[in-house]
């Protein structure tokens, strides 16, 4: 029988999605937990009213082989202009990483074959632009992308969008410390723990209750704001919606054993939090909060020093240290990697100009940096 795909136009019926979902995320080649259907659950509670979604659920009848979820953006912003465009289902307001469509590997170049030409076909949504962001470089749907966009002909341009460092575990605690490339950073934090512990009172609990979570998100949430008011900035969770998603998908995370949220404290005075997700050994820094009180004492580093024995104990062997190139992350080991942003226009004067016009922008700023570097 012929591959069909099922679309799915309001966000009532996509709920109803989650035991084709949960089967298919079990099977892929990495679960990570931003294609979890908690993530994606909550993203579409808080933010689905803004958007029409589109999700097209590709059926090798009688099985669902494929989810691909996305939403429609009237106004899309790119660069000075405003199209409509396709997003992914989670892509806005709450940092999601490693997006992708719902497919075991073996599928995927079938399920993008099957998306890429459903909206080719089905254009009652006007859209102009396919935006995929938050894509892993290396990953093989982006290079699926590009060459079905080409076999199409349809319009497509590739960027990085962000450094994405990432950590290698070995088996052991002191394999690691001896193999690693800045050892005298690791013995400065030995000793930098073993200071504060004697001045001060220290208590590092990791969160294990509903009810321990209830007030020490909101510990966490103030922490995360002062330390950036400190630096004059912002700071992520300014907006009540997007506070409002991480008490959700923390609160369901703890549900499935993958929340791992620690608290330090000194002298009883909450000092810092650090809030990320294991699976699958491995481990995704997602966000922390500091009280700038505290950072002479690099507090925040100390925890990550006492956790990080913690997770090594636990049988992680990666860090995900998330989008930013922060010296940090590379003072523990972290090596490079990178996200993209995919841009497939449809057959239109725009869908066509804004890839190219993205992809000349981006070989003159490349030229322009060879001659004057």
């Amino acid at each position: 029988m012929k591959i069909q795909v099922r679309v799915i136009r309001t966000w009532s019926e996509f709920l109803e999605l989650r035991p084709e979902w949960e089967t298919i995320f079990e099977e892929l080649e990495e679960q990570n937990p931003f294609l979890s259907w908690d993530w994606i659950e909550s993203w579409v509670e808080i933010y689905g009213h803004r958007y029409k979604p589109v999700i097209l659920v590709v059926v090798d009848s009688p099985r669902v082989i494929g989810i691909a979820a996305f939403y429609f953006d009237e106004k899309a912003r790119h660069g000075l202009t405003k199209t409509p465009a396709i997003r992914w289902v989670g892509d806005q307001f709450v940092s999601s990483e490693f997006l992708d469509i719902l497919a075991p590997v073996y599928q995927k170049y079938t399920v993008w074959w099957n998306v890429l030409n459903w909206f080719l076909e089905n254009r009652e949504l006007n859209w102009n632009l396919l935006v995929l962001d938050d894509m892993i470089q290396s990953r093989f749907s982006v290079q699926i992308v590009e060459q079905i966009s080409k076999k199409l002909s349809l319009g497509y341009h590739r960027a990085v969008k962000n450094v994405l460092p990432v950590l290698y575990f070995p088996p052991e605690w002191d394999k690691w410390k001896h193999s690693h490339p800045h050892p005298d950073f690791i013995s400065m934090m030995r000793n930098r723990t073993k200071r504060l512990r004697k001045k001060f009172r220290v208590e590092i609990r990791k969160i294990g209750s509903q009810d321990e979570l209830k007030s020490d998100i909101e510990i966490f949430f103030e922490l995360h704001q002062k330390n950036w008011n400190y630096k004059g900035l912002p700071g992520s969770f300014v907006t009540p919606e997007k506070r409002e998603f991480y008490r959700r998908i923390t609160r369901r995370f703890l549900d499935r054993n993958w929340l791992e949220m620690r608290l330090m404290r000194i002298d009883g005075a909450p000092a810092t939090v650090e809030v990320g997700f294991a699976l699958n050994q491995v481990y995704y820094s997602l966000q922390s909060g500091y009280d700038p009180r505290f950072r002479r004492f690099s507090a925040g580093s100390i925890l990550f020093y006492e956790f990080f024995q913690e997770l090594l104990g636990d049988g992680i062997k990666r860090v995900e240290f998330l989008r930013g190139d922060e010296t940090y992350k590379f003072r523990w080991g972290a090596h490079r990697r990178y996200s993209v942003t995919q841009w497939v226009g449809n057959r239109s004067l725009y869908g066509i100009a804004y890839p190219f016009y993205k992809r000349q922008k981006n070989r003159i700023k490349h030229a322009a940096l060879a001659v004057f570097s």
